[in-house]
């Protein structure tokens, strides 16, 4: 054998398609042997002759090795579990808000618990998936639950509203890291042709865990301390960490390509820097700063504006300025990242933005985060401070969204795969209209605090999870068909990424119209300044009022809680306008 060949068996599989070596058959047929190894020198070259000549001979992409029978159920185990706390997370605490609120005397900040998680949460979705691209999935998921699981018992055990909250955000960006790495790896675990199935399931997933959330939070704080809700995260991640570890290939997905060939000769050049270093220098640091800086000014803003100060007051006016520079900031980095030669790989290409059916895709998810995130906050409280529910009633009032808005999201996998031939945007348009009516006859519900919640409260909410389940299933499903190969990873936590920056927005304005409610004239005339603090801190207090303040608070906060609703109505509509823009979708995935 030449110097410098390597023997292959007949089993054996070269996946070098950038490499001119060839393969010579040997006498006998049971082996071959490699000959004419290329050198570091002939692979630049040949690297370099294969850019210039891209759109001519394009070379083709690392194929992806399946795994297949324990391994892939163990693995797929873990990317539920992934997917299953990580959403779970945003709305578990909603109807133990006033219990976890009144034992830190802190209801007022309550909407940063929520808050606090999504803002992290949102913010390093693409982060995370980047890092995932750069140091491999593995990796990137490993020290995803890591966090996660040490920064929930963390929040487990907090002693104060602050801790709480500085906790919530590190445990968003552990949970950020968990789904972002696993939604890109859905995509890696089966063929395409098996993705609708595969998808359906996990999808459904995402969608129960965003709106059991409140149900089961509701059963730990009547049964146990409201710190559960955080503590019971950690066994199930330590599971996935081990299974992860055991499981899943150091390579995933590329785990069936050989050793490069070059490690059986001798280098021809110096040893290169420190992987590490080299790879981390791919990360969009810059782009990562101006992003979480304008999502956390811009919330805060929301936030406090109403509690501690006015709109007109020159802290929120600084915020919002500076919220927007930021964001401003942010894409106009992004713009240079995207046509610059710099190392850095952008969070936002800027070849989504050139893309409008994409652009209108993430719309269409911005303006889906508003209710499914709103609606799983707002109306839990609504049934406790207004009706006067447990937190455990309260779950079960709010149980018709959570059954809907799972079983739409299966509902529209299981169309999409058994009805390749009808163009996506139909279904899509059909779920927004579905959604909307939900969301428009939540409108009608009684807003004086004196009438009993109607039996129909229970249908508006069936259509509209039914609907937004349809309609963010679908989205996640046909991103393949938006953008092209190399971006996808970026674009699946892009379409997380605005859902979640909608439903944080969502978030912060029904709690700033709340509070402001409660601190408007009608209540503070007929409350002493000393009562509507202890409002502010904890909401139980409406009990000890006299019977008619009772009335007068109650009657404030169905008022607010149904302009919230009217807010939710009119981002449901936006969501259908924006769908036209997105008609013409591709009808098969991109695969340059």
């Amino acid at each position: 054998m030449p110097n410098g060949g390597v023997a292959l068996g007949p089993s054996d599989e070269i996946s070098r398609p950038s490499s001119p070596a060839k393969l010579v058959p040997s006498n006998n047929g049971s082996d071959a042997a490699l000959i004419q190894p290329p050198t570091i020198k002939d692979e630049i070259s040949s690297s370099a002759a294969a850019v210039s000549d891209d759109e001519a001979a394009p070379s083709p992409k690392p194929e992806i090795t399946y795994l297949h029978g324990t391994r892939f159920y163990l693995l797929t185990l873990v990317l539920w579990i992934c997917i299953f706390f990580a959403n779970i997370e945003s709305s578990i605490v909603s109807t133990s808000l006033v219990t976890i609120t009144n034992g830190f005397n802190g209801f007022s900040q309550a909407d940063w618990i929520v808050s606090a998680y999504q803002i992290t949460y949102t913010c390093f979705l693409v982060i995370w998936a980047k890092i995932g691209d750069i140091f491999g999935r593995k990796r990137a998921l490993l020290g995803a639950l890591v966090l996660f699981a040490v920064f929930s018992g963390g929040c487990g055990a907090a002693q104060t509203m602050n801790q709480l909250i500085i906790l919530r955000s590190f445990q968003g960006l552990g949970a950020s890291g968990a789904f972002s790495v696993s939604s890109v790896m859905l995509y890696e675990m089966v063929p395409k042709e098996k993705l609708p199935m595969y998808g359906a399931l996990a999808f459904t997933i995402v969608a129960l865990a965003t709106v059991i959330g409140p149900l089961m939070g509701g059963a730990i704080d009547n049964n146990t301390t409201w710190r559960w809700i955080f503590l019971i995260n950690v066994p199930s991640l330590v599971v996935a960490i081990i299974l992860a570890y055991i499981v899943m290939p150091a390579n995933f997905p590329h785990h069936g390509k050989p050793v490069s060939l070059e490690l059986n000769s001798r280098p021809m050049n110096p040893p290169s820097p420190s992987p590490f270093f080299s790879l981390a220098k791919k990360i969009d640091v810059i782009g990562a700063v101006f992003l979480l800086a304008g999502a956390f000014l811009l919330l805060t803003a929301l936030l406090e504006a109403s509690v501690n100060f006015r709109w007109s007051s020159a802290t929120i006016i600084t915020l919002l300025v500076i919220s927007g520079v930021a964001w401003i900031a942010f894409f106009a980095w992004e713009w240079y990242l995207s046509r610059s030669s710099l190392a850095q790989e952008p969070i936002f290409s800027w070849r989504f933005v050139q893309n409008p059916i994409w652009m209108g895709m993430l719309v269409s998810a911005f303006c889906l985060g508003v209710p499914m995130a709103t609606l799983s906050i707002i109306l839990p409280q609504r049934f406790q401070a207004v009706n006067g529910d447990s937190p455990l009633e309260a779950g079960i009032h709010f149980l018709p969204l959570t059954i809907a808005l799972p079983v739409g999201s299966f509902v529209g996998n299981i169309i999409f795969a058994v009805l390749p031939k009808v163009p996506p945007s139909v279904f899509l348009l059909a779920g927004s209209a579905v959604e909307l009516i939900g969301a428009g006859l939540l409108i009608t519900l009684p807003s004086s605090a004196s009438d009993s919640l109607p039996h129909s409260l229970y249908g508006f909410q069936i259509l509209t999870g039914f609907g937004a389940g349809i309609v963010f299933s679908i989205l996640m499903m046909v991103t393949p068909r938006c953008v092209e190969v190399r971006d996808l990873a970026t674009a699946s936590s892009c379409i997380v990424m605005f859902r979640m920056i909608g439903g944080a927005i969502g978030v912060a304005v029904s709690g700033s119209v709340v509070n402001g409610r409660i601190t408007a004239s009608a209540i503070s005339s007929a409350l002493s300044p000393d009562q509507v603090h202890r409002l502010l801190e904890d909401i139980s207090q409406i009990s000890t009022l006299s019977p008619a303040q009772q009335v007068i608070v109650r009657t404030a906060l169905a008022q607010a809680f149904h302009t919230c609703l009217i807010f939710v109505a009119v981002l449901a509509c936006v969501q259908l306008v924006s769908m036209c823009s997105i008609w013409r979708l591709p009808s098969a995935a991109k695969t340059k």
